[in-house]
């Protein structure tokens, strides 16, 4: 269900009372350069609400953005130019990219390792300005999730999308609707058929969810009879969709299953799809933050928007996303009409993570290792 939320005038006029609506930045010259922003595909630059929200507390916008092409020996180019620059101590002054799933088209990104390159100081550092940040408070964020982003306590990049591995199914397709799977082992051989179908149905894209480090998992995951999915005797009936970062196949969405795919350690895995960072290299720090803390703000996070008798702007980027949005902990907080569906259950998956990973270059040569079916 897509929502359409609103802030009221009142609460609207509260925050800018508090954060301060500043006059528009004095034109550039022509021998100034804006800061700039790698995204991920020129599609960021349709209706953009970040954007729009800056414009309509802040004035202009400062920044300007550089997109990767979608694919192929053009993008793979773009991303040697922008590792040379990075090299010479330039590149863009912050980044906003995703991490592509081990089944993704995608073949490339500019840092493959987006955990190796933390630890290799390719991020700056942001503790600074997180605090004194106007929208980004940590403590409310999904705390395994967004500290998947720190380095020796430091936080280098801003985890803004994950994934955690989710079916809902309809109840009266199973041959058991309340058993629990807290191991993967007695996921992968229950005597459940439709529980196996959506195993067998969905393997590209959730294997890997099934280990808590990565690193380890090719040790133990070469195709073998004990590490293949049992066969289901029955396939699944109709197709599955998309909706709030659940794959449903339910027909009856007031009484599902979830099934989450578990972990070796007796949770669940969640994957960061998309994140932020800034580059070491820039010097404009401040002005590329204060742009992306806008990502964590109630209009973008909770698709809440900004209204008033002027201006609509009401498309929540992160809350329409077919992954989880980075909210606020507690997503159950967002009530009536405008209430996320399956809040509790989002809540209780949130309470198992466990193991947090970003998609890279691992996860493709994990997935060569996976029994498919």
């Amino acid at each position: 269900m897509k929502r359409k939320c609103v802030v009221v005038l009142a609460i609207l006029v509260l925050m800018q009372v508090l954060c301060g609506v500043q006059s528009a930045p004095k034109a550039q010259t022509a021998r100034e350069k804006k800061p700039t922003i790698l995204v991920e595909s020129k599609n960021f630059f349709k209706n953009n609400p970040i954007t729009e929200i800056y414009e309509y507390l802040y004035g202009e916008c400062p920044v300007e953005f550089v997109a990767l092409p979608s694919n192929g020996a053009e993008r793979e180019a773009k991303i040697e130019e922008i590792r040379a620059e990075l090299e010479a101590g330039g590149g863009p002054d912050a980044f906003i990219l995703a991490t592509h799933a081990p089944n993704s088209t995608y073949t490339s990104a500019l840092f493959p390792d987006v955990e190796q390159s933390m630890a290799d100081g390719a991020f700056l550092p942001l503790d600074a300005y997180i605090k004194s940040s106007l929208y980004l408070d940590p403590s409310a964020q999904v705390q395994p999730v967004f500290n998947a982003g720190k380095v020796n306590g430091e936080q280098v990049v801003l985890p803004l999308l994950y994934r955690v591995n989710t079916y809902l199914l309809d109840k009266a397709q199973m041959q058991d609707p309340n058993a629990q799977y807290t191991s993967f082992d007695a996921l992968k051989t229950c005597k459940d058929d439709t529980v196996l179908s959506v195993l067998q149905a969905h393997q590209a894209s959730w294997y890997g969810a099934q280990f808590t480090d990565v690193e380890t998992a090719s040790e133990f995951s070469v195709p073998t009879a004990e590490n293949e999915v049992a066969d289901a005797e029955i396939s699944l009936t109709g197709g599955a969709w998309y909706e709030d970062g659940f794959t449903y196949y339910a027909q009856n969405k007031n009484d599902t299953y979830a099934l989450t795919v578990p972990n070796d350690a007796g949770g669940v895995t969640a994957f960061v799809t998309a994140y932020a960072a800034v580059n070491p290299n820039t010097k404009c720090a401040e002005e590329v933050f204060k742009y992306l803390e806008l990502f964590y703000s109630d209009a973008v996070q909770s698709d809440n928007g900004l209204r008033d008798k002027e201006t609509e702007i009401t498309y929540g980027a992160l809350a329409r996303s077919n992954m989880f949005a980075l909210l606020s902990a507690d997503v159950s907080t967002i009530t009536g009409e405008y209430a996320y569906e399956n809040a509790e259950l989002r809540n209780e998956i949130n309470s198992r993570i466990n193991a947090v990973h970003f998609y890279g270059e691992k996860d493709r040569k994990l997935l060569k290792h996976a029994p498919l079916g």
